[in-house]
């Protein structure tokens, strides 16, 4: 393999999204990189509502699972 200089003259073609507005990459003043520092964003909604219940989880769990088998059943 050989590689090849481009000329002094050459310009590179900016690639772009279209319909996309380009992403802001800058870091504000008072953000940290340290997670125990910040701060959530306040236009991300947050949907936890509570602690969740694991026994009702684990019981709907286990009902789908008695369904999935009565369809297998069905189909054979």
């Amino acid at each position: 393999m050989e590689w090849w200089n481009a000329p002094d003259d050459y310009e590179r073609p900016v690639l772009s999204i279209e319909g996309e507005k380009p992403a802001d990459l800058s870091i504000k003043n008072d953000d940290t990189f340290n997670p125990y520092e910040r701060t959530p964003d306040s236009t991300v909604p947050n949907n936890r509502t509570g602690k969740r219940d694991l026994k009702k989880l684990s019981a709907w769990l286990k009902m789908m699972r008695e369904m999935e088998e009565r369809k297998k059943k069905d189909e054979e």
